[in-house]
């Protein structure tokens, strides 16, 4: 989609020895209806994981799933939560003692000339080649995702999603 390129940027920053995942993009939507996007549970599945549970204060858990398709959950600590203006969250004390990891995921909402502005800041990585895996397996990752929150917003807001997944069990098929 032509419009999404010109209006999306998802790049990698670098300052001194941190690296950052930097995003920022305009919607047509309302401040309230990204807000939304981002923070509501029913919403959240509609573009990102298939189920999430958010308890919308500060100090609270939010908790992304991928379930049943994969067995995958993230759970974060919200850090700020100011609805329809920026929800921030990082890993929790348990995860960051037990994968080491220690990011900050940071969401701003703004509006400039009746269009929405979205920034995501995802910090917290070195410049130490130790990282550098796992930085990109992120910025792939929000490339794709805030590219499925755009189209969601721009295309199907407040719609269901269906999800399906095809499966082969080759043992059964006989295949070699």
């Amino acid at each position: 989609n032509p419009q999404l390129e010109t209006s999306m940027s998802v790049r990698k920053v670098v300052e001194g020895n941190q690296r950052s995942i930097v995003a920022e993009f305009e919607l047509d939507a309302s401040p309230e209806a990204v807000w939304a996007a981002l923070s509501d549970p029913t919403e959240i599945a509609r573009w990102f994981c298939l189920q999430a549970r958010v308890e919308g204060k500060v100090g609270s858990e939010i908790e992304f799933n991928w379930d049943p398709l994969f067995d995958f959950k993230w759970v974060d600590q919200i850090t700020i939560w100011e609805p329809n203006k920026r929800l921030a969250f990082a890993p929790t004390k348990e995860t960051v003692e037990k994968e080491g990891l220690a990011y900050v995921c940071d969401f701003v909402i703004s509006t400039d000339k009746g269009k929405t502005k979205l920034k995501m800041v995802q910090s917290g990585f070195t410049t130490d080649a130790k990282w550098d895996e796992e930085l990109e397996s992120f910025f792939g990752g929000w490339n794709y995702e805030l590219t499925s929150l755009w189209h969601y917003l721009t295309y199907h807001r407040g719609e269901r999603r269906d999800v399906l997944w095809a499966r082969l069990n080759f043992a059964e098929l006989n295949i070699e």
